[in-house]
């Protein structure tokens, strides 16, 4: 290994832990949970406080999570659970999309650049 390498694997790390402060600045944390049923908000609920959701879809009930500032479904009673696997979100402009019950759980808050708005 040339002076070089080590070099260019020094520049790169620090590239690297750069680009996590900058993701962490340019996607703000958001504040509230918005959930959608069928294209109707039902409700926004902050971040801050633990809490567990029962939301009524059209197949059934589906159970959202509130913990840690973060939002995850943990039951769906679709057939394949693609929500459930979703995991969780937090970032101002994520979303967990369960289509067949038609609930939508959106995270809103501080503005977030895209390449529309940005």
């Amino acid at each position: 290994m040339t002076f070089w390498d080590k070099v260019l694997i020094l520049l790169l790390s620090g590239i690297t832990v750069l680009s996590f402060y900058v993701v962490k600045t340019i996607f703000p944390q958001g504040a509230e949970a918005s959930i959608d049923v069928e294209g109707r908000t039902i409700g926004s609920y902050s971040l801050e406080e633990d809490r567990i959701l029962k939301i009524k879809g059209p197949l059934g009930i589906t159970e959202i999570e509130i913990r840690d500032s973060k939002v995850r479904v943990i039951k769906d009673p679709s057939r394949y659970k693609i929500c459930i696997n979703q995991g969780w979100i937090s970032k101002s402009g994520e979303a967990l999309i369960c289509l067949p019950n038609r609930i939508i759980v959106s995270i809103t808050g501080e503005g977030r650049y895209d390449a529309i708005s940005w």
